[in-house]
């Protein structure tokens, strides 16, 4: 299917269609949620008429917090504002264990 926008949307939208994200990523910082048009192994990139991000932000897909990351630099070019990272660190669901837990260890004891 071939879809036509009128030029002056496309401009508006940034050139960034939608369809090009796998995913609803976001990134929060405090209770600023800015949407996030490209993520890479160094950074990401976010509509340049966001408000400015700084210092440890965290990476949403949707609602779902799945990430945490130290902003580092930032680099405007055109209507893109391009943050780099020093510290990415994936969120996991369940809490950390203080001991290495057997394959073959019981759920649960019954008394």
């Amino acid at each position: 299917m071939d879809i036509h926008l009128p030029e002056h949307i496309v401009a508006e939208l940034g050139h960034v269609e939608p369809s090009d994200r796998k995913h609803r990523l976001r990134v929060r910082d405090g209770s600023l949620v800015v949407d996030v048009i490209d993520l890479d192994e160094t950074g990401f990139s976010v509509a340049s008429d966001a408000a400015p991000l700084r210092g440890a932000v965290a990476v949403l897909d949707g609602s779902r917090h799945i990430a945490d990351c130290l902003i580092v630099a930032a680099e405007g070019e055109g209507r893109i504002m391009r943050y780099e990272y020093k510290r990415w660190t994936q969120v996991s669901p369940k809490a950390p264990l203080d001991y290495v837990r057997e394959e073959n260890a019981p759920i649960a004891l019954l008394r």
